[in-house]
């Protein structure tokens, strides 16, 4: 939510697959130690219906893992749109230019 409203604010295209998603704090801070390799764009998403940090998960949007980090697609209607905008804002990087924010709010998401 943070991410996608300084993007709007500043009138910019959403330069990153983080928009309208979030990630579990163990599993970002274990994704931020080899950023490189998960956002490669060489795994594919495998969408599942469970969530190892969310017990009796009503499946109420996407999750999907990326490699063995689950990524919980909240504002997403599908599997399909989940996907298409994770690969095309993942092209959209600028890795010489990267920011990092953390929150300790609702379970760190």
């Amino acid at each position: 939510c943070w991410a996608g409203q300084v993007y709007q604010e500043l009138g910019l295209p959403y330069q990153t697959p983080f928009i309208g998603m979030f990630v579990f704090s163990p599993d970002y801070i274990k994704m931020l130690k080899n950023l490189k390799y998960y956002l490669s764009g060489n795994i594919s998403l495998k969408f599942v219906k469970e969530s190892k940090h969310i017990e009796n998960f009503d499946n109420a949007y996407p999750i999907a893992l990326l490699d063995d980090i689950e990524l919980h697609f909240l504002h997403y209607a599908d599997e399909k749109e989940a996907t298409q905008k994770w690969q095309r804002r993942l092209e959209r990087i600028h890795w010489d230019n990267l920011y990092f924010k953390f929150n300790d709010n609702d379970a760190c998401t």
